[in-house]
């Protein structure tokens, strides 16, 4: 995700996270990224929150949004489809819970949702394909 700041009304940007880190911007410094409807404290972004130490927080004045929680990966159970269902699907499953935590680890919310809910999804398929093939199994083992 992309960020723009204003300093002293100045616009820079668009920086990413990681730059935003290195150039160590106060609490309440005005950020945008695209998807808001208008500029907001840095403090004030779940994703930035953790830029800042509580100190700087209450010396800005600035009270900061908690983050949001981690969406469920679902490893588990992705792991459990692949062994007992349809390995292929489960495999997707995986791949998909395996990365939600390091998406919302980087800050992007956005993105750990998303790949949560595609491994759920990808999880229900490995049930349903495992579960369905089981007739077939048992016609082709009586043949």
């Amino acid at each position: 995700m992309e960020y723009w700041i204003s300093i002293n009304g100045e616009k820079e940007g668009p920086y990413t996270r990681e730059q935003l880190l290195l150039k160590t911007i106060p609490p309440d410094t005005l950020v945008w990224h695209e998807g808001l409807t208008h500029w907001i404290q840095a403090a004030q972004l779940p994703e930035l929150v953790s830029m800042f130490t509580p100190f700087e927080m209450r010396k800005a004045g600035v009270s900061p949004v908690p983050p949001p929680q981690c969406p469920p990966t679902y490893l588990v159970w992705a792991i459990l489809s692949t062994l007992c269902c349809c390995q292929i699907f489960g495999i997707i499953a995986i791949i998909y819970a395996a990365n939600v935590k390091t998406k919302y680890d980087r800050g992007d919310i956005d993105q750990a949702k998303k790949y949560s809910e595609r491994a759920a999804l990808w999880v229900i398929l490995s049930f349903v394909v495992g579960l369905a093939s089981i007739p077939l199994q048992i016609v082709f083992a009586l043949l």
